[in-house]
């Protein structure tokens, strides 16, 4: 198996060349799930599943894809440890 370094990999990639627009649907599919009560699972079907969830949310999956339930997951965990996410930068 070809293993690639992530370095060689972002150039490339147009989801690490514009973070903000990432970081704010993750933020906004957090909110989703929140008011929603949406498990992990849930909040990634159900942005699939509502074209209104993923316009809430900035989602255009002819640009990028939906997260998934573990990226959901981490971003959870990121926000639980760091609420005030001042001075802490979210990696998905």
């Amino acid at each position: 198996m070809l293993e690639v370094s992530r370095s060689l990999m972002l150039p490339a990639c147009p989801i690490f060349t514009h973070p903000m627009p990432i970081y704010a649907s993750d933020a906004r599919s957090y909110f989703l799930q929140q008011w929603f009560n949406l498990s992990d699972p849930g909040v990634e079907e159900a942005l699939y599943d509502s074209p209104l969830m993923r316009q809430f949310a900035g989602i255009d999956l002819g640009r990028e894809p939906v997260a998934d339930e573990t990226t959901v997951c981490k971003f959870r965990h990121w926000l639980e440890q760091h609420p005030s996410g001042r001075g802490k930068r979210w990696k998905p």
